[in-house]
C-alpha cells in the first residue's frame, strides 16, 4: 500500500487559531528539516487527504528552565471527520524525542477525510514534523508515488517516503534529428524556428572533417517559439560555420589563439621549447667562444715575458746574459779562447 509523506510545509497544511512557528534543523533529524510548532491554546492544524489511514509524526522537545528539568510535553486532540476527539498524552522524557507518532487512526474508509488537530493548554509544546497517509493501490494509474495536484489539498508536489513527486505533465523533449551523413564530412543542418518567413529564417550548417567530432543539443524552452542550439565541436584538422543570408565566419584550427578572418587556413605554431632550447643554446656558444679567446690570450701574454732575477717582468728579447760577479767557489773561473776552463785558486801559497 503507497505511503505519502506531506511534510510540515506542504500547501495542503494548514496553521491557524494561534501563533505557530517554522524551525529549520538540526539536520537528520526532521522530515526535511523543519518542523512547526506552537504554544498557543486551541491553535489549530487543518488537512485534508484522501486515503485509509492517516499518520502524525512530530518532536516533544525537552526544555530547562532556571530551577529543574521540565519538560513542555504537547497535549493535543486528533479529530478525524468531526469525529469523537483522541487526546495525545506525551510519555515521560528527559530528553528531547524525535519522530514520535502523535497519532495514527484506525482503518478508513477510501475516500476523501479531513483531520483537524487542537493543542490544549497553553504550556503544551506542541511540533508537528510530517503526515503520512496511506491510499490503496489502484489500477489504471492514478499513482500514489507523485500525489494528486499540487495546491488543491489533495497531495500532489509533496515529498514521500518513496522519492520526490514529479510533474504530471512533463514537456517532452524534441529529439534530436540524426544528421545526414556524407564520406569524409559530417554536416549537421538546424532550422531555427522563427516568426519570419521561411525564406529569411537562418539555416545554420556545420562542416567538419572526418577526424572531427561533433555534439548537438536542443532544449526546448517554456515558449514553443523559443530553441536553445548548442553545438560543440571539436577538430584536429579545421571547421567552417557559415550562416545563410549572412557574412561567412571562420572558426581558428582548435589550439590556435590567432584568428582566422577566411577560414581556410592555419598559421603554423612554433613550439615554446625549441624557442628556449635555441636561446640557450646560443648563450652557451657565446660563453664558449669568449672563454676560449681570454685563454688564448693569457697564454700568448705568458709565451713573450719572463721574469728576471729580480722579480721584473721583462720582454725575453732583451734579457742579457748572467753576469757572473760574484765567486761562489775557491777557484776562478777564466775562459780560455783556446782550451777549456782553467780554474785558478784564490788562496795564497802556503
Amino acid at each position: 500500500m503507497p505511503r505519502i509523506a506531506y511534510d510540515d510545509r506542504d500547501p495542503a497544511i494548514t496553521f491557524s487559531n494561534g501563533r505557530w512557528i517554522r524551525v529549520s534543523g538540526p539536520g537528520g533529524y526532521q522530515y526535511a528539516g523543519t518542523r512547526t510548532g506552537t504554544l498557543s491554546d486551541r491553535a489549530t492544524m487543518s488537512f485534508n487527504f484522501e486515503g485509509t489511514k492517516v499518520t502524525v509524526v512530530g518532536l516533544i522537545n525537552f526544555i530547562r528552565n532556571d530551577t529543574s528539568w521540565v519538560g513542555r510535553t504537547p497535549v493535543a486532540d486528533f479529530i478525524i471527520d468531526d469525529g469523537p476527539p483522541t487526546r495525545f498524552q506525551p510519555p515521560p522524557t528527559s530528553f528531547d524525542l524525535h519522530q514520535h507518532t502523535f497519532f495514527e487512526s484506525q482503518a478508513l474508509e477510501d475516500g476523501p477525510h479531513h483531520l483537524r488537530i487542537v493543542n490544549i493548554g497553553v504550556n503544551s509544546d506542541l511540533w508537528i514534523d510530517v503526515v503520512y497517509v496511506e491510499r490503496p493501490e489502484r489500477g489504471g494509474g492514478e499513482g500514489g508515488q507523485g500525489g494528486e495536484g499540487s495546491g488543491g489539498g489533495e497531495g500532489g508536489g509533496e515529498g514521500e517516503e518513496e522519492g520526490p513527486s514529479s510533474n504530471p505533465h512533463p514537456i517532452p523533449a524534441p529529439q534530436e534529428p540524426e544528421p545526414p551523413r556524407t564520406q569524409g564530412t559530417e554536416t549537421v543542418t538546424v532550422n531555427h524556428p522563427d516568426s519570419r518567413p521561411s525564406s529569411t529564417a537562418p539555416q545554420v550548417a556545420s562542416s567538419v572533417d572526418s577526424d572531427s567530432l561533433v555534439s548537438s543539443s536542443i532544449v526546448a524552452g517554456t515558449s514553443s517559439n523559443q530553441t536553445i542550439f548548442e553545438t560543440q565541436v571539436k577538430t584536429i584538422l579545421r571547421s567552417q560555420v557559415v550562416e545563410t543570408g549572412a557574412t561567412e565566419t571562420g572558426i581558428p584550427e582548435a589550439g590556435d589563439g590567432s584568428s582566422n578572418p577566411g577560414g581556410t587556413g592555419s598559421t603554423p605554431r612554433v613550439s615554446a621549447g625549441a624557442v628556449v632550447g635555441g636561446v640557450l643554446g646560443g648563450l652557451a656558444f657565446l660563453l664558449l667562444l669568449a672563454f676560449v679567446t681570454v685563454l688564448l690570450r693569457r697564454r700568448r701574454v705568458r709565451k713573450g715575458y719572463i721574469f728576471n732575477g729580480r722579480g721584473r717582468l721583462e720582454d725575453d728579447s732583451e734579457v742579457s746574459p748572467p753576469e757572473y760577479n760574484s765567486i761562489t767557489s775557491p777557484f776562478v773561473e777564466v775562459l780560455s779562447p783556446h782550451r777549456g776552463p782553467i780554474f785558478v785558486s784564490k788562496s795564497p801559497p802556503r
